[in-house]
């Protein structure tokens, strides 16, 4: 699926683990970063390439009244039925796994040393496992996990709905399991009890195991 050429290594963690901070922090230290998330965001933005396939299927009343999905319906629907869940995913990844490979092609074209694939399924896909060199995984309790994501929505002006308890327990429930994203784990950060100048430190080391520094 991708040429040989840049060092490729994967970020996973479940929701509220840090792995956005750890990827923000890799790139500001010379990796590019290749951000799953991120693109499956544009694809349901206004326009976005997966919208009309996500209303065919779900209907428009997961529609914004811009023609961008409902993000806080959705998820409250795919989280609590696994069957969404997979149908939204089957609707998802074949154009997320295009554009990571796009990106990934025109960074290595430029000469990229290590690219990052920030990838929140990495764990639950045998596919991209098999295109990664390494996989760094972002572990924390799942209480730790509850408690960011809480905060932060709480913290969002922009949010109208926050996340409940009940909904984050669900979608941490509906990932891999902390013990098997740690077996897949080449590297691991434990980001429970870490003061972010500890964080900070720790990524630094795993820069320049892989020679980013």
């Amino acid at each position: 699926m991708m040429n040989l050429g840049a060092q490729r290594v994967g970020l996973t963690g479940g929701i509220g683990s840090g792995k956005s901070t750890v990827a923000a922090q890799l790139k500001s230290l010379g990796a590019d970063v290749i951000d799953a998330d991120a693109i499956s965001r544009q694809l349901t933005a206004v326009d976005g390439k997966a919208m009309d396939a996500i209303v065919k299927k779900f209907g428009f009343e997961y529609q914004q009244a811009d023609g961008s999905l409902d993000r806080a319906r959705m998820r409250e629907l795919v989280f609590h039925q696994k069957e969404n869940r997979l149908e939204l995913e089957k609707i998802l990844h074949p154009f997320i796994q295009n554009e990571m490979k796009n990106q990934y092609e025109a960074m290595q074209s430029k000469g990229a040393k290590l690219v990052v694939f920030d990838l929140p399924l990495l764990a639950e896909s045998r596919t991209w496992r098999k295109n990664i060199d390494n996989i760094i995984v972002v572990d924390c309790s799942s209480e730790t996990q509850v408690s960011r994501v809480l905060a932060r929505d709480s913290q969002n002006t922009n949010n109208p709905k926050p996340m409940t308890r009940d909904l984050v327990i669900n979608i941490i429930a509906s990932q891999a399991s902390r013990t098997e994203r740690l077996k897949l784990a080449d590297v691991i950060i434990l980001n429970d009890e870490i003061t972010r100048q500890q964080l900070n430190e720790e990524i630094e080391l795993i820069a320049k195991r892989f020679g980013l520094i």
